[in-house]
């Protein structure tokens, strides 16, 4: 890593952390301090601590996964043995993956699942926690349990991967009680996008060639390729069974929306237009959405002039709706019984029947000054409201 002007004489080299700082880092991360750490354990955590070669990532990644753990000689050995190929104090990319590699691998089945969906979102993107949570939900990745609703449980999961230092947390709410944005660190998503194209998890689209090597029964796809081709979305839908994703997430471009109808079983989709100003000029025709039957979720950002379907009644299973810019919604979506999350852009009327809309959980945002009285009133029959 190195951070620099335009003139080379200033390029400021990262160095490793030294073995003082090392220790530090990783007994406080388990104990507390390195005074904590019982006698039995000091020599092999040296061992480890000397794997890492001072690499801040891999000893909080390592400390994490101990400290995860019941404190006994075995495990902390069977870290040090799965370690033993490490050599030198310069780490190549192959033994970061080693070191993550050990994190991912400690992991349950659900979290496996929850960490590997992180490869929807490009590199750098930071990533709303609450959307995280309720993709996973719309996913069917969780469930409720003991009474908990899906989100909750899913919070729980992603705390969960916070403390062990997987995702990395970025601002917080509620006084810093709560993690609102996250992101994957560059060496991190390096892993879940091997494993993601091992298991055939998610498909990432960021260049043509990608399409041309795109496996035929991809079950999620993140599309992420500005300018592309006019026949690339034509040579996507030939090269892979589209009626098999669940999850679509497209950055940068719109060019793809016209093959959305051909996602017969979407569950989620999230459209990013932020990152592409251009967007902004041009309508985009979204009134496909209205045949996306098995959609849970939905999310649209930073695209002013969307034109979406008139009407929405069909997506009976649709439990998050979420869009930031326009004018209107669909005015039929009070008829939307599993409807748990309703964000609307803040020059939009609320649809005349909000109160039907007995199961909604939050909803977000709304100008006073432009609804009917009516209508607000109608607010207070919401009684699920958090």
């Amino acid at each position: 890593m190195a951070c620099c002007s335009n003139s080379r004489q200033y390029i400021f080299n990262m160095e490793p952390l030294s073995e003082a700082d090392s220790r530090r880092l990783f007994f406080g991360r388990i104990f507390g301090s390195e005074d904590s750490c019982p006698r039995q354990l000091q020599d092999i955590s040296l061992e480890i601590l000397k794997k890492c070669g001072g690499l801040p990532l891999a000893i909080n990644s390592i400390a994490s996964l101990l400290a995860s753990e019941a404190i006994k000689k075995e495990r902390w050995a069977h870290v040090r043995d799965s370690l033993s190929s490490i050599r030198g104090t310069n780490r190549t990319i192959e033994e970061m993956r080693q070191i993550l590699n050990l994190s991912y691998s400690d992991l349950p089945h659900h979290l496996k699942t929850c960490l590997l969906y992180l490869g929807m979102y490009p590199e750098d993107h930071l990533i709303q926690t609450v959307d995280l949570a309720l993709q996973w939900a719309g996913e069917g990745f969780v469930g409720k349990w003991e009474g908990q609703s899906a989100e909750k449980v899913a919070r729980s999961y992603l705390n969960e991967l916070i403390n062990r230092n997987l995702i990395q947390p970025v601002r917080f709410g509620n006084n810093g009680s709560i993690v609102t944005v996250c992101k994957v660190h560059d060496m991190m998503l390096d892993l879940i996008l091997l494993k993601c194209a091992e298991e055939n998890f998610v498909a990432v689209i960021n260049n043509a060639r990608a399409i041309m090597e795109l496996q035929h029964k991809a079950r999620r796809m993140s599309l992420c390729l500005e300018g592309t081709a006019k026949n690339d979305d034509t040579l996507l839908s030939r090269k892979a069974c589209l009626s098999q994703v669940r999850s679509v997430a497209i950055f940068r471009t719109s060019q793809w929306i016209q093959i959305l109808p051909l996602f017969k079983v979407l569950r989620v989709l999230v459209l990013d237009f932020y990152v592409y100003p251009s967007v902004e000029k041009r309508n985009i025709d979204l009134t496909g959405l209205c045949k996306l039957y098995q959609l849970r979720y939905i999310k649209i950002e930073g695209c002013k002039k969307c034109e979406l379907p008139r009407q929405i009644r069909q997506l009976q299973y649709l439990e998050t709706f979420d869009i930031d810019n326009g004018r209107s919604i669909p005015l039929d979506i009070v008829h939307l019984p599993r409807l748990l999350h309703l964000r609307i852009p803040n020059n939009a009327r609320l649809p005349e029947g909000i109160s039907n809309l007995r199961s909604l959980r939050s909803l977000n945002l709304f100008d006073l000054m432009n609804n009917s009285i009516d209508n607000i009133k109608c607010l207070g029959e919401l009684t699920n409201l958090m």
